[in-house]
C-alpha cells in the first residue's frame, strides 16, 4: 500500500492548482487527519487518507464552476489519478465516493469513511489562518476581504460537522479560529500585518 500511496501523492500534487495550498497546506493535512481518525474509529485508513488527499483535486488550473462543480471535476480527476497509480477498483470507488460526499453532501447512509473525510476536511480548515489567507490573496482578495470571507466560511462550516465525536472539537476550533482571525484583523487595521 505504501507504494500506491506514494504514487497517488505524486500524481495528486501534479494535478492540483496552487499545490502549495491545495496539496501541502490543505490536502496533505486532511489526508493525515483522515487517516488518524480512521484508525480511531476502526475505518479503512487507506480509503480515508486517499479521500482526504484528493477531496479538492477538482480545483484545477482550468476550473470553471459553470461547467462542473469542483466535486464532479474532482471525481473525474481522482479516477484518472487512482487508475494511473494502480489502485484496485474497490478502493478507487470508495475513495471517489468520499469526494462526492464532502462539503456538506453526506447522505443518511453514507459510509463511515465518507463521514471521516467530510469532518476531517472541515476541522483542518480551522487549523490554518495563514494558508487560508494566502489562498484568498492568490485569487486577488485583499487582507480585509480575506478576513470577511474566512469568518463567513468558518460560520458556514460549523453546522456541517456530522459525527457527534467531532462536534465538540469543532466548536472549540471554531472559537479559536475566530479569536485568531480577530487578532489578524486588528493587525490589518493598524497596519502591522505583513504577508
Amino acid at each position: 500500500m505504501e507504494k500506491l500511496k506514494s504514487k497517488v501523492y505524486k500524481l495528486a500534487r501534479e494535478n492540483m492548482i496552487k499545490p502549495e495550498y491545495y496539496f501541502e497546506a490543505h490536502g496533505v493535512p486532511v489526508a493525515k487527519y483522515s487517516k488518524r481518525n480512521a484508525e480511531l474509529f476502526d475505518a479503512n485508513s487507506f480509503t480515508c487518507e486517499m479521500g482526504g488527499l484528493l477531496h479538492d483535486i477538482g480545483y484545477t488550473v482550468d476550473y470553471n464552476p459553470e461547467r462542473a462543480s469542483h466535486i464532479e471535476r474532482g471525481m473525474e480527476i481522482a479516477y484518472s489519478v487512482l487508475t494511473k497509480a494502480g489502485v484496485p477498483s474497490d478502493y478507487k470507488n470508495r475513495i471517489i465516493d468520499t469526494i462526492r460526499t464532502h462539503d456538506d453532501n453526506l447522505e443518511e447512509n453514507s459510509p463511515l469513511e465518507n463521514r471521516i473525510v467530510h469532518d476531517s476536511d472541515l476541522l483542518v480548515f480551522y487549523d490554518s489562518i495563514p494558508a487560508n489567507m494566502e489562498l484568498l490573496s492568490g485569487f486577488g482578495a485583499s487582507p480585509g476581504k480575506s478576513i470577511s470571507r474566512l469568518k463567513a466560511e468558518a460560520d458556514k462550516k460549523l453546522p456541517w460537522i456530522n459525527m457527534e465525536y467531532f462536534k465538540g472539537v469543532a466548536k472549540e476550533k471554531h472559537a479559536q479560529f475566530l479569536a485568531n482571525l480577530g487578532a489578524v484583523e486588528r493587525m490589518v487595521n493598524n497596519g502591522s500585518f505583513k504577508r
